[in-house]
């Protein structure tokens, strides 16, 4: 399994989701309960996510828009992610390069 657990994800699948028709930079997912109050108040959502969203700081220190909130909520895997797997996913989905 990869460090992140997104093996089982695949990259055809990820880039359907984010991509794709219907995905996230086509607006896709937008109206449920939208950013990070939305996720605070569905019950369904991932625990890693809802984790995320919980870690007010963090957040705000990672500037997270509606809808980078509604792309990685959009997100379906094979496994649980943990916080640090979403936040390495926004950071995925931004285009960012972690420098060490």
């Amino acid at each position: 399994m990869g460090q992140l657990g997104l093996v089982e994800v695949g990259i055809d699948t990820l880039d359907a989701q984010v991509v794709g028709e219907g995905g996230w930079l086509h607006g896709g997912g937008l109206g449920r309960g939208a950013g990070r109050e939305g996720i605070l108040k569905d019950a369904e959502a991932a625990p890693g996510l809802r984790e995320l969203a919980r870690r007010v700081e963090l957040c705000e220190a990672l500037q997270i828009s509606v809808a980078e909130w509604s792309s990685l909520r959009s997100l379906e895997t094979e496994v649980s992610l943990a916080m640090e797997g979403y936040v390495a996913l926004l950071m995925l989905i931004r285009g960012y390069r972690i420098e060490r």
